[in-house]
């Protein structure tokens, strides 16, 4: 367990078991886990399963199957990050008339069009003349002013070091006032390295998303994966 997280991928059927509920596959999930009894479990007696029944989200694929999930408690709430499995056409090398194309920029995050191969004897690549912006000028504006703030904070810690080590070179004791105000600014930087984190990879999933979205219209489902048989995103559902 690491900051109020579980993660199941690694453990085997005996410890965490996870299937469709018998009674509404579509739309519920049940994960039992044997948890321990006593602080020291010495037999299998000491362990009992718990069931914990949840709602899958609704883009979740009916065919597609539930992977091992972590665990997280937030706000006194169980939330499970539920990755998922299903096929993927695997493309051919040869054969495709149309594809979709992204470009990554600064001002706009991605610009992507749809793109036809004539059948000509010639053939030619020709636009449909409708590109796709995806903009994410806020978001990107706040991940600045976070970066930003934690470079200030860590300027603070530097120089708070600097102080706090000169005393020690001088046969001094810490000033205490020091020391909690590292200690303060430091749990700081950390709160913002996660909301970078968290914002960073909410932007990714976005971006990822809103590509899948538009090959997909373009009739080009199988470009979502091109090395692999199966596509795992991730689901997060609460008991």
């Amino acid at each position: 367990m690491f900051n109020s997280q579980v993660v199941l991928a690694a453990v085997d059927k005996q410890l965490a078991t996870l299937e469709r509920c018998a009674e509404d596959p579509f739309q519920y999930g049940v994960l039992t886990v044997r948890l321990p009894v006593r602080a020291d479990p010495v037999s299998r007696a000491d362990w009992h399963p718990v069931r914990i029944r949840f709602r899958l989200p609704p883009h979740v694929p009916a065919h597609a199957a539930l992977c091992a999930p972590t665990l997280r408690v937030r706000q006194g709430r169980l939330l499970l990050d539920v990755p998922y499995a299903h096929a993927v056409p695997k493309p051919e090398r040869a054969g495709h008339s149309r594809a979709v194309a992204f470009d990554w920029g600064l001002n706009t995050l991605l610009t992507g069009g749809t793109l036809h191969l004539t059948g000509e004897t010639q053939p030619r690549v020709l636009t449909n003349g409708h590109p796709v912006f995806f903009r994410a000028a806020g978001v990107l504006a706040k991940a600045d002013r976070l970066r930003l703030i934690g470079e200030h904070i860590g300027a603070r810690i530097d120089r708070l070091r600097i102080l706090i080590t000169s005393r020690q070179e001088r046969g001094m004791r810490p000033s205490p006032w020091q020391v909690a105000k590292l200690a303060v600014l430091q749990a700081e930087r950390e709160r913002v390295a996660r909301r970078r984190t968290r914002l960073n990879a909410a932007l990714a999933r976005a971006a990822a998303r809103f590509m899948v979205d538009h090959a997909i219209a373009a009739g080009r489902a199988s470009s979502t994966s091109k090395t692999s048989a199966t596509w795992k995103p991730a689901a997060r559902a609460a008991p």
